[in-house]
């Protein structure tokens, strides 16, 4: 192909065959059978039709620049109107006597005449990818029209299908799994008389292939976690005199659960190593005095920790949060705050605050990990909702330390319960911790799984 459109699909991620043929369908549409025009079922499933072209006519609106083309077919047992909107060019090569093939859902228009609005049309001898099979539909790529795309597909499948290498060496064949250019070509071509296994994502091809993505995004995972183990990263260790000042400090008795999550990271904290820990817990169950504690025993060991939320809404309560902790007893904790709407004089006395390490405690939202901030020695990291925020942004604000030997805690909070099994796919990176406890007197948390129709 060109090198505009070849750049175009590059940006979009697709720079070799293998990617195009990873981009697997998102649905598929079944093309297999041609039924009679006057088997018709208005508003029923799409499907296709064969038939001879009776009439057809351009009819030009009111509307600038918007036309109706209207075409009449007949396949012997009953007439269909093919209606096309802002489609003039169909008036060049549909014309009477002409055979055609069109794919679409039945209506009832005007005068209750059965007709099909843009259907998708075949003339003369039909493309055998699209009629007559199960045909992929995919997500958009820009310079790929889908009629183009499948024939890009299926010649790149013919090529080279048979010859892609086998990452997972013996693997496939010893847990029963097909081949990867064998399970390529049914994800986008099924053989089978109906999509139902595809569509309901229980296809041993798809199963093929759902279990090399996952080995791999696991193996990277695993390898991110060796590569972090292998720095080093402030060794935060309380002694007796922070201790007694912590218990002070606390308004409340913790909760045994608070407890338990306090003990394992101060253990990732003694270890020299980088913590990535997951901690989660429902709205109310303390997990913000568990992340401003972190952060003094940061601030008492001479380092700062920053505090990200998604919105600039969240970071103002969290500041307000903090600082009515703070007001009996501020723990010589020096918090601020950094939005978006903190312009001018005061961001720029804020900013140089931070650099020179006045600022103990930032609390923000993404604007924190972007230039040009700069802490003076950064710590902890704190993330609140980090389902909300991508890799390469926790990684950004993590990378503002300004030495290079260590690197930050990272400590991130979720309200949202995540299933073990999710925590270890998405999360494998991280260690986990679950605040599983209420502190007395809270309202009661109800959690729901919906279904999406709901």
């Amino acid at each position: 192909m060109g090198a505009a459109r070849a750049a175009e699909l590059a940006d979009a991620g697709v720079a070799r065959v293998v990617d195009l043929l990873l981009h697997l369908p998102m649905r598929y549409e079944d093309r297999t059978r041609i039924a009679p025009i006057a088997n018709l079922i208005p508003e029923g499933p799409a499907i296709t039709v064969k038939g001879k072209v009776l009439s057809a006519r351009l009819i030009r609106t009111r509307r600038p620049g918007f036309t109706i083309f209207e075409s009449l077919i007949d396949d012997g047992t009953a007439p269909l109107k093919l209606v096309f909107f802002n489609q003039p060019h169909l008036a060049r090569w549909i014309t009477p006597e002409k055979d055609l093939f069109a794919f679409g859902v039945a209506s009832f228009g005007r005068g209750r005449v059965l007709q099909m609005e843009n259907p998708q049309l075949e003339l003369d001898e039909p493309d055998p990818l699209t009629t007559g099979r199960i045909v992929p539909i995919y997500r958009k790529l820009p310079g790929l029209a889908p009629r183009l795309r499948r024939k890009l597909v299926a010649r790149v499948l013919d090529e080279v299908a048979d010859h892609l290498p086998e990452r997972l060496g013996d693997l496939p064949e010893r847990l029963g799994l097909p081949p990867l250019g064998v399970s390529l070509r049914e994800a986008h071509f099924p053989s089978v008389p109906d999509p139902v296994s595809f569509e309901n994502r229980t296809s041993r091809h798809l199963l093929r292939l759902v279990f090399e993505e996952f080995l791999e995004f696991q193996l990277r995972l695993q390898t991110r976690r060796q590569a972090r183990m292998a720095r080093t990263a402030p060794r935060l260790v309380a002694n007796e005199a922070i201790r007694k000042r912590l218990r002070e400090f606390l308004p409340f008795a913790l909760t045994n659960a608070q407890k338990r999550v306090i003990r394992e990271i101060r253990d990732d904290f003694s270890s020299g190593r980088p913590m990535r820990r997951l901690l989660q817990g429902d709205v109310g169950s303390g997990k913000t005095i568990v992340a401003l504690l972190s952060a003094f025993l940061a601030k008492e060991l001479g380092y700062q920790s920053a505090l990200m939320v998604p919105t600039e809404i969240l970071a103002e309560q969290h500041a307000s949060t903090i600082a009515r902790l703070l007001a009996k007893d501020p723990l010589s904790l020096h918090p601020a705050l950094l939005t978006g709407r903190i312009k001018g004089r005061a961001r720029n006395a804020l900013l140089g605050a931070l650099e020179a390490g006045e600022v103990d405690l930032l609390v923000g939202t993404h604007a924190l990990f972007q230039d040009p901030v700069a802490f003076h020695r950064l710590g902890l990291v704190i993330i609140d909702e980090q389902h909300r925020f991508g890799v390469a942004q926790r990684a950004a604000l993590s990378a503002k330390t300004s030495s290079s030997a260590e690197i930050p805690h990272v400590l991130v909070m979720s309200a949202t319960p995540i299933p073990r099994s999710l925590a270890l796919t998405l999360y494998g990176d991280l260690d986990v911790s679950t605040i599983d406890e209420r502190p007395p007197g809270r309202t009661p948390i109800v959690t729901r799984v919906l279904p999406e129709e709901q």
